[in-house]
């Protein structure tokens, strides 16, 4: 797919912690080392989709995010990256193994025409949030319900609804049982599959 946003009124907003401090809240694998594996693998893989996707990114992990809350928090950035002169941004973390460079440049074409892309995650969360300017209200956005199962919903009335565009839904790597469910879903080939599947000791089965 070509990137249709070559010019610089978009960008890639990645909010996430680095891997060192992400192993150490989400535990997906017992074996600590192992856990920072994982992590340093999706923030190498999450980077390899950025330079793909050929659109401009700031990255905030723990060192740059500034406030109190994580509503603040996130907002500050997505402020920081306005303020730099871009009309829309891409919100997107680091636990997403199906996210794709095709994915980020169709939530950019479809920006063009909605005020909103979400891409929603199966816990009730999103793992991409594309954001216009015009759109944005601060003190809004930093009180939805984030970190919760209540925030796709919650984004859902932030915007009108006919402004809105749906990405398909993916997992978010938050847990164990998520982790298991991802590996059957990406390509038997793919690096990080081998990464995930390696946390686990024994595969379990999988219950739908």
């Amino acid at each position: 797919m070509s990137n249709p946003c070559n010019h610089n009124s978009v960008a890639v907003l990645v909010f996430a912690r680095s891997p060192e401090a992400e192993s150490s809240i989400k535990i997906i694998s017992e074996n600590n080392r192992q856990n920072l594996l994982l992590w340093q693998a999706l923030q190498d893989k999450l980077y390899k989709v950025l330079k793909k996707s050929e659109i401009p990114y700031f990255i905030f992990d723990e060192t740059q995010q500034t406030g109190n809350s994580f509503g603040e928090k996130i907002t500050n950035a997505v402020t920081t990256v306005f303020n730099n002169g871009f009309e829309k941004v891409l919100l997107v973390g680091n636990d997403c193994p199906e996210l794709t460079s095709n994915h980020l440049i169709k939530a950019a074409s479809l920006l063009v025409e909605k005020n909103m892309v979400i891409g929603p995650d199966f816990g009730g969360g999103a793992y991409l949030i594309g954001l216009s300017k015009n759109c944005f209200e601060a003190e809004k956005f930093s009180e939805l319900p984030w970190q919760t199962p209540s925030v796709f919903n919650a984004l859902l009335n932030y915007c009108e609804v006919e402004g809105i565009a749906l990405l398909p839904r993916f997992y978010d790597l938050n847990s164990q049982k998520n982790a298991k469910k991802t590996t059957y879903r990406l390509n038997r080939l793919n690096s990080l599959r081998k990464i995930i599947f390696s946390c686990f000791s024994t595969a379990s089965p999988i219950i739908a």
